[in-house]
């Protein structure tokens, strides 16, 4: 089980409540157009904000729930 929580204080929706990185949408989204190689990248993913010219990221600032936008009350 992970450490990360959706940021405190924020409305969430009764669907949003129960979104977890274990619980992140796992199936290809269109199932009827699927490819054969095919790689789910949601889940917990490492986030920086640094200056274009930065080609080496030293810390990360947070973590992100693909698929969820970072501004959206579900990440920390």
């Amino acid at each position: 089980m992970s450490t990360w929580q959706p940021v405190p204080g924020q409305l969430l929706t009764r669907w949003a409540e129960q979104v977890t990185p274990e619980t992140a949408w796992q199936y290809y989204p269109r199932p009827q157009m699927a490819r054969p190689n095919w790689l789910n990248l949601n889940g917990l993913w490492d986030y920086a904000v640094v200056p274009r010219q930065h080609t080496i990221i030293e810390k990360f600032d947070g973590q992100i729930l693909v698929p969820f936008r970072s501004n959206q009350p579900s990440q920390v």
